[in-house]
């Protein structure tokens, strides 16, 4: 497969969108904050589950969340993200890997998934107990509201940020017959304060329709890691639960492999593309 693509990055939400098929999302207000929306969801609706790969903060003190989720990646068959803002459940012991783990069973259940096929992370004030009832209680009206509009996930995220922040795009590449085939990659993040190289108080989280195997997609975050969220600083300060996740659904039926260079190459070059656009909202947005 050879490249001809030209792949631009939109940080729009509005009017038609062109996003990664395979994927719904979700926001709600579930108790955490006192109104704001706080936990959201990503679902992969792929049978097969999604590709996933993370890459996460080097802080010597880590929330559960960061513990689990680089305990399972990376992998393939993963389901769904869920993600609560408001309380980041770092530096709460065993209770917080206890709630961590309830959290992920909160939605294995209704979403007829293995609990290790569920990823979690949190983000908000250190210290303070999470109530992982909260989750149980979210999962009904997160099932309700999911959709292919990201929009409520993406403000279920935020924490200090003044705005959502989003990118996406569509590669386009030409096989060996000259079929033109498209691939889409939508990426959403959220931070504004505790920015320092290592990503700091950062969660991102990118969704491609492309088919990657789990370590092939972990090679390419890892190198789209270090120029964009990695080489961001707003105020010297790290934080315990920094996540970037990327997950692929294989929904566009267009096979990213290793040995295809020109493909290989032009992804890596979107990838990079969308994480440093989210990068730079980040840093425009910091405290």
């Amino acid at each position: 497969m050879s490249d001809n693509s030209m792949f631009s990055v939109s940080t729009s939400l509005d009017g038609q969108l062109s996003l990664p098929a395979g994927f719904q999302f979700a926001g709600v207000h579930a108790g955490i904050k006192r109104s704001r929306k706080d936990v959201g969801l990503i679902r992969c609706t792929s049978p097969a589950g999604a590709s996933a790969a993370g890459v996460f903060t080097r802080n010597l003190v880590r929330a559960a969340c960061v513990d689990r989720c680089a305990s399972l990646l990376p992998a393939a068959g993963v389901r769904a993200v869920l993600v609560n803002s408001g309380n980041a459940n770092a530096m709460t012991g065993a209770a917080g890997v206890a709630a961590n783990v309830a959290m992920a069973e909160a939605a294995a259940g209704p979403l007829e998934a293995p609990v290790s096929a569920i990823l979690t992370c949190s983000t908000g004030v250190i210290g303070v107990p999470l109530d992982p009832k909260k989750f149980v209680g979210a999962m009904p009206l997160l099932g309700t509201n999911l959709g292919e509009d990201p929009r409520g996930f993406a403000t279920a995220i935020l924490t200090t940020d003044t705005m959502t922040k989003v990118a996406h795009g569509t590669l386009a590449l030409t096989g060996s017959g000259a079929q033109s085939q498209t691939v889409r990659i939508f990426g959403v993040a959220k931070g504004s304060g505790m920015i320092h190289p290592n990503m700091a108080t950062t969660l991102g989280f990118v969704c491609t329709d492309a088919a990657i195997a789990p370590e092939l997609l972990h090679e390419l975050l890892r190198e789209a890691i270090e120029p964009t969220f990695n080489a961001i600083t707003v105020d010297g300060d790290t934080s315990t639960n920094d996540t970037v996740l990327a997950l692929a659904s294989g929904e566009a039926g267009v096979v990213i492999n290793p040995d295809d260079q020109p493909a290989r190459a032009a992804f890596a070059a979107a990838l990079l593309a969308v994480l440093r656009s989210l990068a730079d909202q980040v840093a425009r947005d910091g405290e």
